[in-house]
């Protein structure tokens, strides 16, 4: 899936807080582009090209299709077949073979991460079969009970970092919280008799009997129906997890599945009927975020823009967790030290939930030719929202021919995932991005606005509100601190479900705001279709 960062398109102008995290900056260009946007330089395993994003795109035309075989993408790389894979690259091996290649090139990101997700509902599925994940304390031991050196090491060939908590290490975020992060692993580090006596202790509460090594309830087995992806490494992973819970005693179906076969089990279905108890996920952040404080509401509670799913609506996080999560998510803090304290809080209290349990922060390898120019977003890689804005071939115009591991999972909507439409990467990073305008691009190294449909914005803040301006904004945006802003009684305020109409607020008693914007989209009325 992807970790979609739903910024309201302003809200990526100002950085909530000054990121003692360096990022690199890009160097202006003296050649005349189609663009009147800032260069973006490529970094890259071959020589660094140095571009500007063109608002229209470079390509007449892209070809996507679907080539879920690792190894078979490589070759059509090398070949010819195929200008550039949107999938990371996860095998030592064949990262190797594109190193060595004369024909190719391959960049690298670091926000894509897998998880164990689980079923949380129970204590028993409608099916009367026990759920022991639905045992808050069994969640939270599973953090013991996966070895997630090992998995760096042996599975995924040293391209990965164990991973802990909802925050990317190597990026904004992880930085800042670092000493938390390194705490939290130094409590749940790998402890296999540690977790394993956890686990029985509450499986015993949950009225389960352990007989010959083997757990059984109302004289069943206790059977853990596991979904494993099989596109990537975590074939390997969901081997190795299934490995350890047989140790502990569970009976394991290992349900081996694509994306498109998992999707109506885990993400559309009914978590109450029992079809599954466990899932091999994988997220990838969908650009470089400087604040990632809506990550534990997104995650973990009901309240999460992913509550069109069932398995969403079933969490029920403690109820001062899911206060905190959604106090960060909706950003009510009045100072950064509040922010913070609620940060550090929350860091714990998610691993203590556990609906999910991280796994590893990738390393990833992506690979295009060298006739194609990609910038790797240090997030997303090649499957970020500019790869439409800077694909190209050093010209303008051409074709492209690119791959992803599958195309149309679930239905395309431009009105996004919120409205039922596919939130799968393979998915977005088509319809969602090069089929559908923006008027800001997020650059894919520093996470900083580039204005792409946008001439200037007036912006007021009302004094003491936690923002800052960057220096990288101020040729466009205008930042005034005042003592209020007052809101127009005709100003939309929110929506009547029921009455199906707009709510002003003169009629919502809203008198004031925290932040005033004018934008100016120059000559657009007329002439720009937005529906």
């Amino acid at each position: 899936m992807s970790r979609n960062v739903m910024y309201a398109i302003l809200s990526a102008i100002l950085i909530v807080l000054l990121i003692a995290f360096l990022l690199p900056t890009f160097v202006p260009s003296q050649q005349p582009r189609t663009s009147t946007t800032p260069n973006i330089t490529s970094t890259t395993s071959a020589a660094p090209v140095e571009f500007k994003p063109n608002k229209y795109g470079w390509f007449d035309s892209v070809v996507f299709f679907a080539e879920p075989d690792h190894a078979k993408a490589v070759e059509m790389l090398i070949k010819g077949d195929m200008d550039a894979y949107f999938i990371d690259i996860s095998e030592p091996d064949l990262y190797r073979k594109i190193k060595q290649s004369p024909e190719l090139a391959y960049d690298l990101s670091f926000g894509l991460f897998y998880d164990l997700t689980f079923n949380p509902v129970g204590p028993t599925f409608k099916t009367g079969e026990l759920n022991p994940f639905s045992n808050k304390k069994i969640r939270e031991a599973m953090n013991y009970i996966i070895d997630r050196d090992y998995i760096v090491n042996e599975i995924m060939g040293g391209l990965a970092m164990p991973k802990f908590v909802p925050f990317v290490k190597l990026l904004p975020e992880g930085q800042r919280y670092l000493d938390v992060i390194n705490n939290i692993e130094s409590k749940y580090a790998y402890d296999f008799e540690k977790g394993k006596a956890i686990i029985e202790s509450e499986m015993k509460k949950m009225g389960a009997e352990l007989v010959g090594g083997k757990w059984y309830y109302n004289g069943k087995p206790v059977t853990l129906h596991f979904i494993i992806r099989v596109e990537d490494a975590r074939r390997a992973i969901g081997d190795y997890i299934s490995n350890q819970l047989e140790k502990l005693g569970f009976t394991v179906d290992r349900m081996y599945k694509t994306s498109r076969e998992a999707s109506p089990l885990w993400y559309k279905g009914d978590p109450a009927e029992g079809k599954w108890h466990l899932y091999t996920g994988g997220w990838i952040t969908t650009a470089v975020t400087r604040d990632d404080s809506d990550n534990f509401q997104y995650y973990y509670t009901p309240d999460s823009s992913e509550a069109t799913s069932p398995l969403w609506r079933a969490y029920n996080p403690d109820p001062e967790f899911r206060d905190i999560a959604n106090k960060l998510a909706m950003k009510q803090f009045k100072t950064l030290e509040e922010r913070d304290q609620m940060m550090r809080k929350a860091l714990w209290m998610a691993i203590e939930d556990s609906v999910r349990v991280w796994i590893v922060d990738q390393t990833a390898v992506w690979a295009r030719r060298k006739g194609i120019n990609l910038v790797a977003d240090y997030a997303a890689g090649y499957a970020a929202a500019s790869w439409a804005f800077t694909a190209n071939k050093g010209k303008v115009g051409g074709t492209a021919r690119i791959s992803s591991a599958e195309v149309i999972i679930d239905p395309w909507n431009p009105a996004g995932p919120n409205a039922g439409a596919s939130n799968w990467i393979y998915d977005m990073m088509i319809y969602g991005y090069a089929l559908t305008d923006s008027a800001f691009l997020l650059h894919p190294q520093t996470g900083m606005a580039i204005p792409l449909n946008v001439k200037s914005v007036y912006m007021e803040v009302v004094k003491g509100t936690p923002t800052h301006q960057n220096e990288e904004s101020k040729n466009w945006l205008t930042l005034k601190w005042v003592d209020s802003v007052k809101v127009p009684p005709d100003a939309w305020a929110s929506w009547d479900v029921k009455g199906q109409r707009m709510v002003t607020a003169e009629e919502a008693n809203v008198t004031e705001a925290k932040v005033k914007f004018v934008v100016n989209y120059g000559p657009v009325l007329g002439k720009v279709a937005y529906h």
